[in-house]
């Protein structure tokens, strides 16, 4: 098993304004607005991945640590992590592709509130051929 950290936000531009990695945030973003986030976050996510191994299957398991007691819809902070970071693995060559032959099974959870560092920690789990 291997466990990388995904923050919960990117800088969009030189100013340092935040970005928050949210599915409602992503929803209301034009195409192109969309995909330069995208690409902003394979760029911030890209040397923590270089370091994983290639993988054929994994299971994924997302675990949310908000970094206030603010409550929020847990599949709306993972989903879009979900996506962004399944990309990140797939550009970098890491699995083959994100579709359900190479991830067949995917978690959201909640950990605990973390004030220090806020993020969502990715499980990726290596699958074996004669478990599937």
């Amino acid at each position: 098993m291997y466990t990388i950290s995904s923050p919960l936000y990117i800088f969009k531009n030189k100013r340092l304004d935040k970005w928050y990695i949210h599915l409602n945030n992503a929803l209301s973003l034009q195409g192109r607005v969309y995909n330069t986030y995208k690409v902003r976050y394979s760029d911030q996510m890209s040397d923590t991945v270089s370091e994983l191994p290639v993988f054929d299957k994994v299971r994924l398991i997302f675990t949310f640590y908000p970094g206030t007691k603010r409550r929020c819809d847990l599949s709306n902070m993972c989903s879009i992590i979900d996506k962004f970071i399944c990309d990140v693995l797939v550009r970098s060559g890491k699995i083959p592709d994100d579709d359900y032959h190479h991830i067949p099974s995917i978690h959201y959870e909640f950990g605990s509130l973390d004030r220090e560092n806020p993020r969502v920690d990715i499980q990726i789990i290596p699958i074996k051929e004669e478990e599937c």
